[in-house]
């Protein structure tokens, strides 16, 4: 065991280091390869090829047992096939991060050409390497991307021998959302929070184990304190008592990842001196918009004030020759001197903000103050627009009125009755109702009795208005008006009065 991961060398005796490369090859867990064997290959007399391993950092050199072999000559040499003779795995857990070995060393005579892929893809452009002789692949940087199968092809001449090494690409936790420190002021929530994930595809989700001040803390409510999961609140949190420093481990079965952050509470800013919600100014006057404020003694040298303009956030100068600036003492100045009655001097009315920050993450226990900048003429102005909008509403009403009135006269004149002029009909025919009336007076009509079903209709006495006259009787018959006569109708078409008398009836008796 070693730390550094010691370096694998191979010596004959002790003192000359073996040239790698072509047909001599230290593969990664440092065993040596010949892959073919020559006469020279075999040392003579007392030397021996050992194995040795060298830490970089304690400049320490270990030797292993020495070895030798025998080559035995054969003539002539043998053409060997291709073949992948060894890789040093046929599955790879590669680090996100790091940098992936795969050794690939072929068998064959002459010594096979390699070649590496990809399947499905192509190697990572600008983070691998293969080295010269070939038999090595580095990718550098692994990132989720690189997991796949890729494969090793010993080439001579028309044969081939190809080799698969699957890369599983693994990680310890990746931070998702790392923990991080906390200001906040007195009376808040807060709500810590550690996510992490394992490598896409990985099923390895990693644990979490949270700490309080160097203290584990179980899962639940412990005081101010609730855990739950990847989640940390500490509620309603004061000064002294409350600050404090929180660890967050999460782990997996390739390592883990630790993070710690701070929780510091602070007091709320407060105004000393606060702007009223309204101030009036009038040309050739100046005005002064004062502001003070007082934050936690830690942060309070971190103040600061910015005024703007509400209608379009433009920071107010600092330039104390513009009509309007902050001076020195973060004083807001409204200076009309020199403007008169005109565009300028309304320029200069309406809303500013004052933002006295700390400069603290996410504002906190920053405070916005409001005021309104105006003059008498403006009030003024406004006032008077506001009586020319309610006398334009009520002309409005006025006129819907009078067509509601003008509207509902036309559909009563549209529905009226309508009349029949029957005395100018009658003078017009020769006729003078006056006199009619005078000579025959009114005639009392009363109900004749209900009908005896013994007693005919023809009895005039029996004739009742609920009750018809059978079919084709001739009592009530047109007959006895004799023939009709066309000449008995008026102009109008009416035939009053040209009927004075009626046969066998009183003139003086009517009937119903």
């Amino acid at each position: 065991m070693s730390v550094p991961t010691a370096v694998y060398d191979w010596f004959i005796g002790k003192s000359e280091a073996i040239i790698t490369g072509g047909r001599i090859v230290i593969d990664q867990v440092g065993d040596l390869h010949f892959i073919s064997v020559e006469m020279g290959d075999e040392l003579a007399g007392e030397k021996t090829y050992n194995c040795s391993l060298y830490n970089v950092v304690a400049q320490l050199r270990v030797y292993g047992s020495p070895t030798k072999f025998k080559v035995n000559p054969v003539t002539p040499a043998p053409r060997d096939p291709a073949v992948v003779w060894f890789t040093d795995r046929e599955s790879s857990v590669a680090l996100l991060g790091k940098t992936l070995t795969l050794q690939c060393i072929p068998d064959g005579y002459p010594l096979p050409k390699i070649e590496w892929a990809r399947t499905g893809g192509s190697l990572p452009v600008g983070r691998h390497i293969i080295s010269d002789d070939k038999y090595t692949l580095e990718i550098s940087n692994v990132t989720e991307a690189d997991e796949g199968t890729y494969t090793c092809t010993a080439v001579h001449g028309s044969q081939r021998s190809v080799q698969n090494i699957f890369v599983d690409v693994k990680s310890e936790p990746i931070w998702v959302e790392k923990l991080k420190s906390m200001i906040v002021t007195t009376g808040k929530t807060v709500e810590f929070k550690c996510v992490a994930r394992s490598a896409v595809g990985e099923q390895d989700n990693p644990l979490v184990q949270w700490f309080q001040n160097g203290k584990p803390l179980s899962a639940g409510i412990t005081g101010k304190i609730e855990v739950s999961g990847t989640k940390l609140t500490v509620s309603g949190v004061s000064k002294p008592y409350d600050l404090m420093n929180i660890q967050c481990n999460v782990s997996n079965s390739i390592g883990y990842q630790l993070a710690d952050a701070f929780l510091n509470v602070i007091d709320q800013t407060k105004l000393d001196v606060r702007p009223e919600p309204k101030y009036l100014i009038d040309p050739g006057k100046v005005l002064e918009v004062h502001i003070m404020a007082v934050a936690d003694p830690l942060y309070h040298r971190l103040l600061t004030y910015r005024w703007s303009t509400v209608k379009d956030g433009q920071a107010v100068s600092k330039n104390p020759a513009d009509p309007v600036y902050v001076d020195v003492s973060n004083t807001l100045i409204i200076n009309a001197t020199r403007l008169d009655r005109d565009q300028a001097f309304l320029d200069i009315l309406g809303n500013y903000s004052c933002l006295v920050s700390m400069g603290l993450e996410k504002g906190e226990g920053d405070v916005v103050v409001y005021t309104h900048i105006s003059s008498d003429e403006e009030e003024a102005i406004i006032a008077e627009a506001a009586m020319e909008l309610w006398w334009i509403a009520i002309v409005i009403a006025v006129i819907v009125l009078i067509l509601i009135i003008i509207l509902i006269c036309c559909l009563l004149y549209r529905n009226r009755g309508g009349t029949y002029p029957v005395d100018e009909k009658e003078r017009r025919a020769g006729h003078d109702p006056e006199k009619e009336l005078a000579d025959s007076g009114f005639q009392d009509l009363s109900r004749a009795d209900a009908p005896d079903e013994k007693k005919p209709y023809g009895n005039p006495d029996q004739v009742s208005l609920t009750n018809d006259p059978p079919l084709g009787g001739d009592t009530d018959s047109l007959d006895e008006y004799g023939e009709p006569d066309s000449s008995k109708f008026n102009e109008d078409g009416s035939f009053i009065g040209n009927y004075g008398g009626r046969k066998g009836r009183d003139m003086n008796q009517s009937t119903v």
